[in-house]
């Protein structure tokens, strides 16, 4: 069993602070209560002559709010997870890469792994207070930084890169840090942001300016990550009817050794909506690090980070989504990398059965040409069933 004596206390503060919002005695006081309750059943098709594993996650997600005269606001975001099946059975390292709180290292979670056949967890990915007051912004705590515009890859979000290819963790990530924001136009500002030290790597700070020119969104984004030096910039604007969004970074090492390289990542998208609701998305990752030759890897667990948003060097790809009916949609994506003449296939088909329950049902399947020949690698399907509250 992994506890946190941390967490223990963070949850405690937390019960009181749910007990005290209880009483309407407190001027100018408002809160809110939502989450939801998610199933998701994972089989894998890479060996189906030997039976087609299986995995299971229950996961509930509970979010608090409160606002205090429009000026401060508390927030509370936790995820409780049970997993059960075949790698938990199967894969010992599996209760560590659940526990891991990378990119942070204050510990805020609990998970429990007595039985062989069960792992739970519950871990706080947002906990901040967030003051306004004019133009001026502050917030602190474990918060969302999101600093990117494309729609794919985000290779300007650099305190919380994410996989594409995680699609059960819509909230993405969080970062223990401070930020400063200063907004002068509808469109234009200022923001700095520093995070906690993080083991191995330093502390992280970085700027972004962000503003408006000619009907684009513009930004820039300077600072240190992870031993790195980092600059870079993005925009957002239309061609015509049509969305047309890109973003770049550099990394260039403040330490000499072999495993601190320079690299670059830079994406470019476009996406247009037709009459009848048909949705089209095409792009491409170029990342000089990444890989150029044949691989059969597990998309789900690479590392990821703003230089690696993906594990080939240079990815294009294209995505559509359609509604069927006004409660039934449908759509895939495809990629394709020179690296091995890699395919990766993701169909798609959500219903909305109720208001506040949707069915998903999504599958993501690689091929890797080995030998002049399209071979399968990891192939998956997953079934979601999700309820809102």
């Amino acid at each position: 069993m992994i506890m946190s004596k941390r967490f223990v206390y963070v949850l405690t503060l937390v019960c009181c602070m749910g007990i005290a919002r209880a009483d309407d005695s407190v001027p100018d006081f408002e809160w809110q209560l939502n989450g939801y309750v998610k199933d998701l059943v994972t089989t894998s098709f890479l060996h189906p002559a030997n039976g087609l594993p299986t995995d299971n996650l229950i996961h509930n997600r509970i979010n608090f709010k409160g606002y205090w005269k429009s000026k401060l606001t508390g927030a509370l975001e936790i995820r409780n997870r049970l997993f059960t099946g075949y790698s938990v059975k199967n894969f010992q390292g599996f209760v560590d890469y659940v526990d891991n709180e990378l990119p942070n290292t204050v510990d805020m979670s609990a998970t429990l792994d007595k039985s062989p056949d069960v792992i739970a967890q519950s871990r706080i990915d947002r906990l901040y207070i967030d003051w306004r007051r004019n133009k001026f912004e502050l917030t602190a705590g474990r918060q969302r930084i999101n600093w990117g515009i494309a729609l794919a890859w985000n290779p300007n979000d650099i305190f919380n890169a994410y996989s594409f290819f995680d699609f059960d963790y819509e909230e993405r990530p969080g970062s223990d840090a401070i930020r400063v924001q200063y907004q002068y136009g509808t469109s234009s500002g200022l923001e700095a942001a520093v995070r906690t030290w993080v083991k191995g790597d330093g502390p992280a700070a970085a700027c972004r300016w962000k503003f408006n020119l000619k009907g684009y969104d513009f930004q820039v984004i300077t600072g240190t990550i992870n031993q790195y030096a980092v600059w870079g910039g993005g925009w957002a604007g239309n061609i015509k009817t049509s969305g047309f969004k890109g973003e770049f970074s550099f990394f260039h090492p403040l330490v000499s050794d072999t495993v601190h390289t320079f690299s670059a990542s830079a994406t470019c998208m476009w996406d247009y909506t037709l009459p009848k609701g048909q949705y089209i998305t095409l792009g491409v990752l170029y990342q000089n690090q990444g890989l150029s030759g044949a691989s059969n890897l597990n998309l789900l667990n690479f590392n990821v980070s703003a230089q690696s948003l993906s594990p080939f060097q240079f990815t294009a790809m294209g995505q559509m989504m359609f509604p069927v009916t006004p409660l039934i949609n449908a759509g895939g994506a495809l990629m394709y990398s020179p690296a091995g003449n890699t395919l990766f296939l993701n169909p798609t088909f959500s219903w909305s059965v109720k208001e506040n329950i949707d069915l998903s049902l999504v599958g993501q399947w690689l091929y890797v040409k080995w030998n002049e020949k399209y071979r399968s690698g990891a192939k998956y399907m997953f079934l979601r069933m999700k309820w809102n509250f």
